[in-house]
């Protein structure tokens, strides 16, 4: 089971760059017994809630939006992955943008991850064409114009939105 001891050691080796090198060896890595700390919590929205079918019916729309916020303070760390890293699809999302924004809101720890692959994109493009084309493609992000699958949702996330900070505060917050 995985403790908050150790997930502060992996996220400390990785600030170090001292990534284990394949997946294998990252989950042993993590995987390692240790019972004196209480286990480390997931919210995995494909298991929580089914996004292929209108799951969100079976609740009105402020029992999602304050049980998911309290969860993301709870679990007080939210990881975003970032692909393709010049338009993460998770950065066109109405539901992600809305726990990216909760998640700054409740003060929490957010940490974005890439492939291996996205990475060395990454770096390649910043070392050819330079740090403004790289900040260009990740500052395109546009929470009104977020996507989201159901427009019952979508109407409900923009209508909490402006109820908590407005769109200009978010868009500059995200």
């Amino acid at each position: 089971m995985l403790t908050r001891a150790r997930a502060r050691r992996a996220r400390a080796r990785s600030k170090a760059y001292s990534r284990p090198s394949t997946r294998e060896e990252q989950s042993s890595s993590l995987l390692t017994s240790g019972d004196e700390e209480p286990p480390l919590s997931f919210w995995l929205d494909l298991l929580v809630n089914n996004q292929w079918t209108d799951g969100s019916k079976s609740q009105p729309f402020e029992w999602w939006a304050s049980n998911f916020q309290y969860s993301i303070k709870k679990i007080n760390h939210t990881i975003v992955v970032l692909s393709p890293w010049q338009s993460p699809i998770s950065l066109t999302r109405s539901w992600c943008l809305w726990e990216l924004h909760c998640t700054i809101a409740q003060d929490c720890i957010l940490e974005f991850v890439m492939q291996e692959s996205e990475t060395a994109s990454l770096r390649n493009e910043f070392i050819q064409k330079g740090c403004e084309y790289v900040i260009g493609h990740m500052s395109k992000i546009d929470v009104q114009s977020s996507r989201c699958k159901s427009e019952d949702d979508k109407r409900l996330i923009d209508e909490a939105i402006e109820l908590s900070t407005g769109y200009s505060e978010i868009q500059i917050e995200i």
